[in-house]
């Protein structure tokens, strides 16, 4: 008997955790050069240098980490100003967990307080309740029910 699995067709596109990984690696980073390149296009328009800048993005980025390129003051500015916006979007996403209000007397509360008794028994809405009797019924000590309202005999 053979102990190797075979591939069937219905796992062989199935994407793994590592191949996620490995696409969001790539988004991220792409995501990562296209805001530092538009920070330095805008740094550069803001800050008025009339240095060219390069309309290939990693092109700019490599003669920045260079040296031939300039990293204007203003470009930070925007870069830190585009992460706050991102952060406060992603913060705005994340969704709140709204948990139950928490009861102001917890049973532990009662047993102290109040001692077991009343703790461990039902609680008091202010109704009580009492078993539905036949109209016309009286019931005596005996619990026999009679016929007549006075306790007489009905016969």
């Amino acid at each position: 008997m053979n102990a190797t699995r075979t591939r069937t067709s219905a796992d062989a596109g199935a994407p793994g955790a590592s191949a996620t990984l490995q696409l969001s690696l790539v988004f991220g980073f792409a995501a990562l050069a296209g805001a530092a390149y538009g920070a330095l296009r805008a740094g550069h328009a803001l800050s008025g240098t009339e240095t060219p800048v390069p309309d290939n993005p990693f092109q700019a980025l490599i003669e920045v980490a260079d040296g031939t390129l300039v990293w204007p003051f203003a470009s930070t500015l925007v870069l830190i100003a585009a992460a706050a916006v991102l952060v406060l979007f992603l913060i705005g996403l994340t969704p709140t967990r709204r948990r139950a209000p928490r009861p102001t007397t917890t049973a532990n509360k009662r047993w102290l307080i109040d001692g077991p008794a009343v703790a461990l028994s039902a609680p008091v809405t202010g109704k009580t309740f009492a078993f539905p009797r036949p109209p016309g019924a009286v019931f005596s000590l005996d619990a026999t029910p009679t016929a007549g309202r006075d306790g007489g005999d009905a016969a």
